[in-house]
């Protein structure tokens, strides 16, 4: 049994040591900004582990309940030389009903699977959570609202 033992500890050791090799280690800083996944930048709230960081979200995302994220799902975020927080917001994506065109603020939840998925979608301008509505992938037509969905989808894994 302590032969076993032995084998099994200088396993653990040799298989410690090759995946240590081949890990980028990298030094995240509280509050430093990093991308997640092409969506951000965000801040770096606390750094739960070597492999893990939580992440304060800006407004638009406050909804969503992870907020902790292996660091090999993000990416630094790079200033660059123009300023693009301060840039005009491309307009938000539209969906038209019923002859009326409605804009999408954000996309709050995801049901369904395969081709019967379905988004909850929050409007511009309703702030009653009563006004959010269900709607199916299919009525997503813009590269727009496409995006929306990517991102979201992004998100939620």
């Amino acid at each position: 049994i302590d032969i076993a033992r032995d084998a099994l500890t200088l396993s653990a050791i040799q298989t410690e040591k090759f995946l240590k090799q081949h890990r980028k280690q990298r030094d995240y800083k509280i509050v430093a900004k990093m991308k997640l996944r092409f969506v951000g930048p965000f801040k770096i709230h606390e750094k739960v582990s070597d492999s893990s960081v939580r992440l304060e979200f800006t407004a638009r995302f406050q909804h969503l309940k992870k907020t902790v994220f292996n660091v090999s799902k993000l990416r630094p975020y790079y200033v660059r030389d123009v300023d693009l927080e301060n840039s005009v917001a491309p307009p938000l994506p539209l969906i038209q009903q019923d002859g009326d065109y409605y804009e999408v603020e954000r996309i709050l939840a995801r049901r369904g699977k395969g081709n019967r998925v379905q988004y909850l979608v929050k409007w511009k301008g309703y702030d009653q959570s009563s006004d959010n509505s269900w709607l199916h992938s299919r009525e997503f037509t813009t590269d727009a609202l496409k995006k929306m969905i990517r991102d979201f989808n992004l998100l939620i894994r």
